[in-house]
């Protein structure tokens, strides 16, 4: 994975190269002594010095510095959790990273570490725990003193101050995970809860866990306890929630105490929306819900089963909102409980006085057998077929089978190029419950993850509409991998095999354009213009699917399908050369990757694309093993396994609602980007700072798209303006700053764009380049080691690919490139390093520094400079001639 993250950062900086530069430009001459002065070098230290001495209270606070680097912290009295676990908790957390950025204040860094450290220890169980963090500026970092104290279990779960309230239909509500998504919770317009079983698949009280103290759980025991309370009919209730330790024992209780049980609980309002065919008295009716009635959870999940199971609503909601209660217990306040039913009505189908045909009452019956078989009978397979001949030019033969079994896991063998991709595929793949098999017979190369995997596939039938638009009905069948940490195994049904079928979408089967239904001999036809669906009348079970476009979705018992397909794609991919290496596995798949494209012809119809790919399996090789390799290798497998989520683990709680969500994706990367700094640059530099700051911008991205919240144009300037300001907080050279200008243009915007290349404009000075050049081809970093594994790369390329290359690349960079194979020709003794660092040198003096400048003054909007003094200056130099590197 880190080879991907440091190719796609050299992938950048080319494309901002090439981005701004444009082919065939002559250099620019030197300028006049008014714009040699614009090439002095800035000194922040020399302007700061020109400045007169600031008063003692006015100067700044110390900041983080090298304090917030984790290699050196120092970790004392720990005794249930090693340094390394702690550490990579604070690594893993958005808080912490945050408070660590170097240019930050060092007392919140101090009190950030302490509160996050003790949050991890109290989500463990230690409710006694005590966390002091201290750093003295001297080389060894921060120190981290604990005391631990006693680890307390989970024991039992009490209320007390109940009169009316029954305790123990409560406690029973919250020993069970919560049902099918019902209902949603607000409070004074707020929504604080919506039921879903997808999110919700464990117990909310678990007896005998490490008891879970700090703030973010009893804030969840608190929503919890609130809408046990809300369903039960008593949504005003004022409780406490805190644990009380079992005297003699190493057990804490979970106590809830009731101070109010508040007034009874009644429909204050009831709303309909989006009814056409049908009045509010006939829904009323029809839902037993009736304005005055008392409340209970109950029956709003009556009422929304009943429109679900109807089949007239193409969409439904039942939202209940409770009025927030006031801080005085006796002030006259009604305390509203509002239900509002939102729907939008299915035209096509009877009214609700009508009863539904027998064709309907069968499509129903199959949606109910398909979502409870699909996670609780045992061998359901869904077998996938699409198979389509070259009959006319331009048409190619497309052959493809995916067996997916709810017990098993998932098949699949893919031959051909289909019709929405370029790929012409001779591939395979098995994961199941102990095996993850990558096959491509194209590239004669397969590979296997070791690592524990857990299969998973979520189906969907639903419906949409758009406005204006008929009514659609949807199939989604979406086959993953998951950590095989989050699900269980043996004889039971993966966790991750999930069906969620809405009845209303499965009527729409027999009323689209065209359709038709017949029974015959027990089996239900239901075909239109998108295809045919075959169930079987008594049972409701689902033979098969065809689609309009000749795929064949049949569902069958036993494990017969499977079974096949695999000892078929196994016995085929025995000859093949496995390219698993040893415990790398993970980037050996990436190196299968690469292999498997170079031998697509989508990808060699590009020169360029295809030598990429082959040369970067050289890159690989030489990179395999190193330290960076390993750790992200790590991080990948504990992130796949789930072995981060286990108990024995040191893990520090985050908030939903916070960037850093318990979201994969999100806390990949905010893992992962500080450790590719630390390997891929030295500390504080460009680099190591802008390789930081854009996994954390891509983390909030996902994390936003996650949580698909919607923001306004001063939050999304806000927080690219502070991004920003943290990339160029350090002195950052004319190639770095180059690369910044070139990337975040479109979310810039002109005036951000002006901005940042007005700074890249002022610092393009010999010295800043000096140290972008050893930044990239000195010292014992990645980045180096990276530089110097694809000029090796390079070195044994042919005329031909030499002049694909160039001309793929253009100018500049694709001259620099001819520079640089012109330099190795003439100095074969070179490190990489000498000869990168001659040629980037020689054309920088020659021209492309002029050129560079140009660009980025107009990107600034500068004048343009004096006429220079000077003329007929080419942009060509002798790599024979250049001097060698010492």
């Amino acid at each position: 994975m880190h080879k991907v993250l440091l190719i796609g950062l050299g992938i950048c900086v080319v494309w901002a190269i090439c981005a701004t530069s444009t082919p065939a430009e002559e250099a620019i001459a030197p300028v006049d002594a008014a714009q040699q002065a614009l090439d002095a070098p800035l000194s922040r230290t020399g302007s700061e010095q020109a400045k007169p001495e600031e008063p003692a209270a006015a100067k700044q606070a110390p900041l983080v510095g090298d304090a917030g680097d984790l290699k050196r912290l120092r970790v004392e009295g720990a005794r249930s959790f090693k340094t390394h676990q702690i550490v990579a908790a604070l690594l893993g957390n958005f808080e912490f990273q945050q408070a660590a950025r170097p240019t930050a204040d060092l007392a919140a860094l101090l009190d950030t570490t302490e509160k996050l450290v003790r949050e991890g220890y109290l989500y463990r169980g230690f409710l006694d725990a005590a966390v002091l963090v201290a750093y003295s500026g001297d080389a060894d970092g921060m120190v981290l003193k604990v005391e631990e104290g006693p680890q307390y279990r989970t024991g039992k779960f009490r209320v007390e101050g109940a009169k009316l309230l029954p305790v123990e239909q409560l406690i029973a509500r919250l020993q069970v995970p919560a049902q099918t998504a019902t209902w949603t919770y607000r409070r004074g317009g707020e929504t604080l809860l919506t039921v879903s079983g997808e999110d919700c698949k464990s117990p909310f009280w678990r007896a005998d866990k490490p008891a879970p103290g700090d703030s973010l759980s009893l804030t969840h025991f608190q929503q919890g306890i609130e809408f046990a309370l809300t369903e039960l009919g008593f949504p005003f209730a004022r409780f406490t929630v805190g644990f009380e330790r079992v005297p003699g024992e190493q057990a804490a209780d979970l106590m809830v105490t009731i101070s109010d049980e508040g007034p009874e609980a009644v429909v204050s309002s009831l709303t309909f929306e989006g009814l056409t065919r049908h009045s509010e008295e006939e829904m009323r009716d029809f839902l037993k819900i009736e304005q005055g009635m008392k409340f209970s959870g109950a029956a709003c999940e009556e009422a929304f089963t009943a429109l679900r199971n109807s089949c007239r609503f193409w969409r439904y909601a039942v939202t209940v909102d409770c009025s927030t209660a006031p801080t005085d217990r006796y002030a006259i306040d009604p305390r509203t409980v509002d239900v509002r039913i939102s729907v939008l009505e299915y035209e096509l189908a009877p009214r609700l006085n009508e009863p539904l045909a027998e064709t309907d009452e069968i499509l129903v019956k199959a949606a109910r057998w398909l979502e409870s078989s699909w996670r609780a009978t045992p061998g359901i397979e869904l077998v996938i077929r699409r198979t389509s001949a070259a009959e006319a030019e331009g048409v190619d033969k497309f052959d493809c089978s995916i067996v997916i079994n709810n017990q098993r896991g998932i098949v699949a063998r893919v031959q051909g190029r289909g019709p929405f991709h370029p790929w012409d595929l001779n591939a395979g793949a098995i994961a199941s419950n102990d095996q993850l098999s990558l096959f491509d017979w194209r590239s004669s190369s397969r590979i296997d993850y070791t690592g524990a995997v857990q299969p998973a596939c979520a189906l969907k039938i639903s419906g949409i509409r758009l406005e204006g638009e008929d009514y659609k009905s949807t199939i989604k069948v979406s086959p993953n991998v998951q950590g095989g940490g989050r699900g269980t195994s043996g004889s039971m049904s993966f966790t991750g095999f999930s069906a969620v079928i809405e009845p209303v979408a499965m009527l729409d089967f027999s009323r689209g354009v065209g359709a038709h239904t017949t029974i015959e001999d027990g089996i239900l036809k239901a075909c239109d213009e998108r295809g045919e669906l075959q169930i079987e009348a008594a049972t409701g079970h689902i033979l098969k699917y065809l689609a309009y476009d000749g795929t064949l979705f049949e569902f069958k018992t036993g494990d017969d399908e499977f079974e096949r397909l695999q000892g078929e794609i196994e016995e085929q991919g025995s000859a093949l050369v496995d390219l698993t290496n040893g415990d790398w596995s993970l980037l050996s798949a990436l190196q299968f990757l690469l292999g498997a494209a170079a031998e697509q012809p989508s990808v060699q119809r590009f020169p360029l694309g295809e030598l990429l790919c082959r040369r970067g399996q050289r890159v690989f090789d030489a990179y395999n093993g190193d330290p960076l390799a390993k750790s992200l290798e790590l991080a990948l497998r504990n992130h796949i396994s789930g072995e981060a989520n286990t108990g024995a683990e040191f893990a520090i709680p985050q908030n939903l609602n916070s960037m850093a969500a318990l979201n994969g994706i999100t806390r990949f990367l905010v893992q992962s980007g500080p450790t590719l700094a630390e390997e891929l640059a030295p500390r504080e530099s460009w680099a190591w700072t802008w390789t930081r700051e854009f996994c954390f911008a891509v983390a909030q991205s996902c994390e936003w798209a996650e949580r698909k919240s919607s923001l306004t144009k001063v939050q999304w300037t806000q927080f690219v303006d502070e991004y920003w300001e943290q990339v160029t907080a350090r002195e950052t050279g004319p190639i770095g700053l180059w690369v910044l200008v070139a990337l975040p243009a479109r979310d810039l915007g002109p005036e951000g764009e002006r901005r940042f290349a007005q700074q890249a404009y002022e610092q393009f000075d010999a010295a800043s380049l000096d140290d972008d050049i050893k930044l990239f081809v000195m010292g014992d970093g990645a980045l180096p080691q990276l530089t110097a594994a694809i000029v090796r790369a390079c070195d044994g390329l042919e005329a031909s690919e030499r002049k694909q290359l160039r001309d793929s690349l253009g100018a500049p960079l694709g001259d620099l490139a001819d520079l640089l194979f012109q330099r190795r020709d003439a100095h074969p003794d070179e490190t990489p390093a000498e000869a990168v660092t001659a040629v980037v040198e020689a054309a920088w003096n020659a021209g492309l520094r002029a050129q560079v400048k140009d660009q980025l003054r107009q990107l600034a909007k500068l004048p343009e400079p004096p006429p220079t003094l000077q003329a007929g200056v080419t942009s060509e130099v002798s790599v024979e001639t250049a001097p060698s590197v010492p």
